[in-house]
């Protein structure tokens, strides 16, 4: 019997497939997101570490709805209204942060 060759398996880690899995969804096409750079940073923290990023009041959200389709629940941002449409947000982990 001949072996049917239609896919191609591969055995792996469940932290690499997480991580292939995120830059894949990351990709969507070809296009990155304006946010890759800060998820690429928050992969990279430390726990009682956090980000802290200036952007535009519409742009809050997004970059909430990217790191919870990245990460799911990994990550909290929390904002604070600096001048006019200007915010400042800060990353962390979602069991770092205190209500």
């Amino acid at each position: 019997m001949a072996k049917d060759s239609r896919f191609s398996v591969e055995r792996v880690a469940k932290e690499e497939a997480e991580q292939e899995l995120s830059k894949l969804r990351s990709g969507r096409g070809g296009r990155v997101s304006k946010y890759a750079p800060v998820a690429e940073q928050a992969e990279d923290l430390d726990r009682g570490e956090s980000l802290k990023v200036r952007l535009k009041k519409n742009e809050v959200g997004g970059l909430r709805g990217y790191l919870q389709r990245r990460f799911g629940e990994k990550f909290t941002v929390k904002s604070s209204r600096l001048e006019g449409d200007e915010y400042k947000a800060f990353v962390f982990y979602t069991d770092d942060v205190e209500e």
